[in-house]
């Protein structure tokens, strides 16, 4: 019996030796990912679980890098600017800047600036105030052009917005567009680009009354207007999820 006794605690100084070099990311809720360059992953922020208090949680400005290759995390500690502490935040990989933008967003402070980070030289650069209240979980749908639609969001005490802003990844600068129509606030909705008919699609997520949203918009980036997309009725209500993966076709 020594024999396997000795081979399981060489497979666990193994597996420890292992962990020790993959930083898994510690269990979270509402953190921002995207990925860069069909190379890596970048995992921002979130809720994680305080473990100095019991059944506490807390939000972190952790930014974690996964290499799918090998299949390991590394934990980046960029320099520049601090991340803020957020939960729900959108984050975006700008290929015309070859930079990632951190956008929304609920806070621990009353910071409001969008940040963008540098890959390369891992390099975090606080930027000038988003035009908008804080907000999480907001949907983000690339337009074309190093632009961004951004609607909804979940705002600070608890509500849904039905606003929506165009980003400009050139210039930094944020356009109010029309309103999700019907009075609709969402958020944790998905949005779907097709840049090749200047369209934007969002469907899913909850609205302002915490329920689940079943109908699906589409927006014209060519007119800046509201219509509905198709029809979403007949799938069963148990196959929809909120906070879905973004989805974008370029």
């Amino acid at each position: 019996m020594k024999r396997p006794i000795l081979f399981l605690g060489l497979l666990t100084i193994i597996s420890l030796s292992v962990l020790a070099q993959n930083k898994l990311p510690s269990p979270r809720y509402g953190a921002a990912v995207v990925h860069y360059n069909d190379t890596a992953v970048y995992i921002y922020g979130g809720v994680v679980q305080d473990n100095s208090k019991s059944n506490t949680t807390q939000s972190t400005n952790d930014l974690y890098h996964y290499n799918p290759s090998n299949n390991t995390f590394t934990k980046i500690t960029p320099s520049g600017d601090e991340l803020p502490l957020a939960c729900g935040a959108y984050m975006a990989y700008d290929h015309n800047t070859g930079k990632m933008i951190v956008l929304g967003g609920l806070r621990t402070t009353s910071d409001n600036a969008f940040y963008s980070f540098d890959p390369y030289a891992f390099q975090v650069s606080k930027k000038t105030q988003q035009p908008y209240s804080q907000r999480g979980y907001m949907s983000g749908g690339y337009t074309g052009g190093g632009n961004w639609l951004l609607s909804g969001g979940q705002l600070a005490n608890g509500t849904a917005s039905s606003a929506v802003y165009e980003y400009n990844g050139s210039t930094g600068t944020f356009t109010q567009k029309s309103d999700i129509p019907q009075g609709t606030a969402l958020y944790g909705h998905t949005s779907i680009s097709d840049t090749l008919n200047n369209k934007v699609y969002i469907f899913g997520g909850l609205n302002g009354s915490g329920t689940n949203n079943f109908s699906c918009y589409e927006f014209s980036t060519s007119t800046n207007s509201w219509g509905f997309g198709p029809n979403w009725q007949n799938y069963p209500q148990n196959e929809w999820t909120a906070f879905p993966q973004q989805v974008v076709h370029y």
